[in-house]
């Protein structure tokens, strides 16, 4: 597919900027063509304005991460990505200096890209990616692998020990609350709430609310995690 005159030139100045040839320009060219279709025009004169010397080469790793990951799942056939999607997707890829949830990044736009994917990338999700540190992923990670390990008529109720979870995952009390409370800011986790079902007042069972010492995953949680894996 040949590149109109403003796109290639576009795409040439980003990767020359980075120290690029111009083959792999004309390659970010197709990768940009392929996320968007053709839904919006000068695709990538829109982008490349946006685009520093910085993220760069960010976007190269982008397009090779996201590449490999269709590739894994067999994907050979994508569908364009909705530009309210894509584009603040790719401008938060680009400024993420941790290669762990740059390689997030990755994965939500391929899942994006791939008809298969079984779940719908919410605009929702790039503003929970980009307000994570590594440990919030760390954690997400380790309760939903456990919550999913959990019988399924048990998973309603199921909740997690905050001082359990430093000590499996080895850091303060005080690192993993912070990074809790984040989750919770995030819709992720919820704070828990453990109800006595041996007292009744009114027709109602006492409950205790536990904010981080105890917390649950949220179905938004569970949503996202599937759209970055």
């Amino acid at each position: 597919m040949e590149l109109q005159d403003g796109e290639a030139k576009a795409v040439q100045a980003v990767a020359e900027t980075a120290g690029k040839a111009i083959e792999a320009s004309q390659d970010m060219g197709k990768f940009i063509n392929r996320i968007f279709g053709g839904l919006i025009e000068n695709s990538v004169g829109l982008l490349a304005d946006k685009l520093q010397y910085y993220r760069a080469e960010k976007l190269i790793a982008l397009h090779e991460k996201t590449k490999k990951k269709l590739q894994d799942q067999g994907i050979t056939s994508t569908h364009p990505v909705l530009p309210k999607i894509g584009i603040p997707l790719i401008e938060q890829a680009t400024i993420e200096d941790n290669d762990e949830l740059h390689s997030l990044w990755a994965n939500m736009l391929a899942n994006a890209m791939n008809p298969a994917h079984a779940g719908t990338i919410k605009r929702c999700y790039i503003s929970i990616l980009s307000d994570m540190e590594p440990l919030d992923v760390l954690i997400l990670d380790k309760l939903i692998k456990e919550y999913a390990a959990i019988q399924d008529n048990k998973k309603e109720a199921a909740l997690f020990d905050r001082k359990k979870l430093s000590q499996v995952l080895s850091v303060s009390l005080e690192q993993c609350e912070i990074s809790l409370r984040n989750l919770m800011r995030l819709g992720c986790l919820k704070p828990g709430v453990i109800h006595n079902t041996n007292i009744s007042v009114g027709g109602h069972s006492p409950s205790t609310y536990k904010d981080t010492e105890l917390v649950g995953i949220t179905a938004l949680g569970l949503e996202f995690y599937k759209a970055v894996s």
